[in-house]
């Protein structure tokens, strides 16, 4: 049997304009090994063009199913997407941004026997303010292959499971709406909010956390999430799911740290 071996080959490319607007780097490697299978390839170009009150990035990648890099590092799962960022010199509004992102959150070994098993498609529009405060909101659409039944509710007992189908596929669409307070106060907060489909039934989702910093000796912080999931006629009709989450970081010194973190649903 001869022995095994693995090789990486690729060609690296980086771009600069003489008065540095235009900034990118490409590169495209392949990976060998005894099975010589295709597809063994990984890929990107970004390009980025900026200016003081214009930022455009565009950032292109896609990792074949059977790239195998054993000496080197892998990328996340192929991706596409352009990010036009506007600058503006408003009072408190310092940054906009819109991205597009559509992306394979994962390839698996799943993958090589049923083809794509997961992906979601994303429109962000971000807004930073001065004081560090953040908001966005994002449109997205998700894929999901059932490549072993389950129930999206997991039920608290397997006999209340209403499964879905080996092999179906659904896509379903979402708004997700996100804010965080400006973290340099001794309060702070963050929450975010969700609503669209999940699967082939519905979803509410309310995601947050209140945090109150006794500088510099401790923070105290709660979590929380809450789900209301339905489901269509079959199944089980509506979940409601609650948890907090309160948390305790004491510091008595540099090298001294104390840390609590006890879910209640």
């Amino acid at each position: 049997m001869p022995n095994q071996y693995n090789r990486l080959a690729g060609v690296d490319f980086n771009l600069g304009s003489k008065d540095n607007r235009w900034n990118g780097k490409a590169f495209y490697h392949h990976s060998f090994n005894e099975q010589k299978k295709d597809s063994a390839f990984s890929s990107t170009v970004s390009l980025t063009y900026s200016k003081p009150k214009i930022l455009f990035d565009l950032l292109v990648q896609a990792v074949g199913a059977n790239f195998d890099p054993r000496l080197a590092i892998c990328q996340e799962p192929g991706s596409t997407g352009s990010a036009p960022d506007f600058f503006t010199h408003g009072i408190q509004i310092t940054h906009h941004q819109i991205t597009m992102v559509p992306a394979l959150t994962s390839i698996s070994l799943a993958t090589i026997f049923l083809g794509i098993t997961d992906a979601d498609y994303n429109l962000w529009y971000n807004v930073n303010f001065q004081n560090t405060a953040q908001f966005f909101i994002r449109i997205r659409q998700d894929y999901g292959l059932v490549f072993f039944p389950f129930d999206p509710t997991f039920p608290a007992y397997d006999s209340l499971a209403k499964n879905l189908p080996f092999t179906s596929h659904y896509y379903w669409n979402s708004v997700i709406a996100n804010f965080q307070s400006d973290a340099r106060k001794k309060f702070s907060y963050g929450s975010q909010a969700r609503t669209g489909e999940y699967y082939n039934g519905h979803r509410t989702n309310f995601d947050g956390t209140f945090s109150y910093r006794f500088q510099p000796y401790a923070v105290i912080s709660l979590d929380y999430s809450f789900n209301h999931i339905a489901m269509p006629s079959g199944c089980i009709t509506v979940v409601d799911l609650l948890i907090r989450s309160p948390k305790f970081d004491f510091t008595f010194c540099p090298q001294a740290l104390l840390d609590n973190l006890h879910p209640i649903q």
